[in-house]
């Protein structure tokens, strides 16, 4: 198997290196995505902790999305989402003063 590496530019994959002259128009290849190779196995060694990395990281966070497959199922999700909240808030005092009892 020949492997190629490439990004994607404009919506369009974009190779590194040329390709192999042999290879005529339409000849068929298969692409898939490459992880960065500081993320492929995180450790505590190659965790990032620059600015620049924990920003990608909080961003790719960011960007997840539940799997929900009808309007109805996000309506709920947003609702479970904002009930937990509110209950977080109303009960916020108590949980700080529990905490602090801790180091007393």
């Amino acid at each position: 198997m020949i492997t190629l590496r490439g990004h994607i530019a404009n919506g369009t994959v974009q190779f590194d290196e040329p390709l192999p002259a042999e290879w005529p128009d339409g000849t068929k290849i298969e692409a898939s995505l490459a992880v960065a190779p500081e993320y492929e196995q995180m450790t505590e060694e190659n965790w990032p902790t620059t600015p620049e990395g924990i920003q990608d990281w909080i961003n790719w966070l960011d960007g997840l999305k539940p799997f929900l497959e009808t309007e109805e199922e996000e309506k709920d999700f947003q609702r479970a989402l904002d009930e937990q909240k509110a209950w977080e808030l109303a009960n916020w005092d108590a949980h700080a003063k529990k905490i602090e009892g801790l180091f007393k």
